[in-house]
């Protein structure tokens, strides 16, 4: 989809044409992806530097999130850092400031921030859960690596694998019980 040359007209165009107008270099951008959302650093004129699967492979983009088993197969040679036009990343996504850490973590200068994006240019290792789009980006503008959508899905498979061990537990000592009783 490149550069929207005319007015936009989707909602998600005219939104994310607010959002570009006000964009700073070294800004954080997140765009909805469904169920999680896609990071990457705003270098200023319209472009972005973003992790993304070669080929596109793993950022096919639906509105409803189903592509993450796509971004859960993107094997770990098979992703770039890559630069790329706004809208080409933003497609029908909704893109969002995602500058929220700067109350509590101290930016790097902006100079800093896209140097470090630029210099990551090309093949890197990838993993859905510990080195994504998330933790580059803010790895290039606050020198952490860190993935809150990453953290939450640990956090929720965790819950549920306790679950599960708890009514698989269940079920076992059912199933003993009733064999000792009859």
């Amino acid at each position: 989809m490149a550069a929207i040359t005319s007015e936009p007209n989707s909602p998600f165009q005219q939104h994310n044409k607010k959002i570009l107008d006000q964009l700073k270099p070294g800004d954080l951008l997140k765009f909805k992806r469904g169920i999680y959302y896609h990071w990457a650093v705003y270098i200023g004129k319209g472009k972005v530097i973003h992790v993304t699967g070669r080929d596109g492979q793993g950022m096919k983009q639906s509105k409803d999130g189903s592509d993450i088993t796509a971004l859960c197969s993107v094997p770990q040679d098979k992703a770039d850092v890559m630069e790329a036009d706004f809208w080409d990343v933003a497609g029908e996504s909704k893109a969002e400031v995602g500058n929220m850490k700067d109350e509590g973590w101290l930016p790097l200068d902006t100079k800093t921030i896209l140097e470090r994006a630029r210099k990551s240019l090309g093949p890197v290792r990838y993993h859905l859960l510990a080195d994504n789009c998330e933790h580059f980006a803010k790895w290039c503008r606050y020198d952490r690596s860190e993935s809150k959508q990453a953290d939450v899905a640990v956090a929720t498979l965790s819950i549920v694998v306790r679950l599960l061990s708890g009514v698989e537990m269940t079920v076992l000592l059912k199933a003993q019980n009733q064999k000792q009783h009859s």
